[in-house]
């Protein structure tokens, strides 16, 4: 009965716990639950990612992953709900994690910077091009549901991506979702 009464605690608590960013988001500002908002999630489409080299005893590959990025919770003082998000970088086809063989980079690049609002991503995790994980934050204006000096929100999702081969030969591997994929928001900083 104590078990049962302990493993209930924990279900209660797991929410909570998955509610807030990856922690490299932690830096940023004060961070919030974004639970306590009604936030609709980004919209990522034409999700695509592609790793060539010049012949098949290269030994590295030149990857780029490409998606667009659509946040449906602008409000109407932002002209720029959208963007195209592009990130290169090489790989020996093998290697997990990021070094001399898999040069995905830890920090964020921006996707686009029209300020005061940017969208930016980052890799979190890499398991393969099938499947890996990202960080994504869009930083706008917001004075219809936030307060100065909070009216700056960024908002923060961290997906885990699952692509389908579309291509695989010696010297191309091509991966694509035509998507939507719906992205929850789990965190908001001021």
């Amino acid at each position: 009965m104590r078990l049962l009464q302990l493993l209930n605690v924990v279900a209660m608590a797991m929410p909570h716990a998955t509610a807030m960013p990856a922690p490299a988001l932690e830096q940023r500002g004060t961070l919030m639950s974004a639970a306590q908002f009604n936030f609709l999630p980004f919209n990522l489409t034409n999700v695509g990612m592609e790793c060539t080299r010049p012949n098949a005893t290269a030994e590295m590959y030149d990857c780029e992953l490409r998606f667009d990025w659509h946040d449906p919770n602008s409000v109407k003082e932002n002209d720029i709900t959208s963007c195209t998000c592009i990130n290169k970088w090489s790989w020996d086809g093998y290697t997990t994690s990021p070094g001399q063989k898999n040069t995905y980079g830890a920090d964020f690049s921006i996707c686009l910077r029209d300020l005061p609002t940017f969208f930016e991503m980052r890799f979190s995790g890499f398991n393969s091009t099938q499947d890996f994980d990202l960080e994504i934050a869009h930083h706008y204006t917001d004075s219809e549901n936030f307060s100065v000096p909070w009216n700056h929100p960024t908002t923060f999702a961290t997906p885990s991506l699952h692509l389908p081969i579309i291509k695989r030969e010696d010297t191309i591997l091509r991966l694509y979702e035509a998507g939507p994929i719906y992205v929850n928001i789990t965190g908001v900083s001021d």
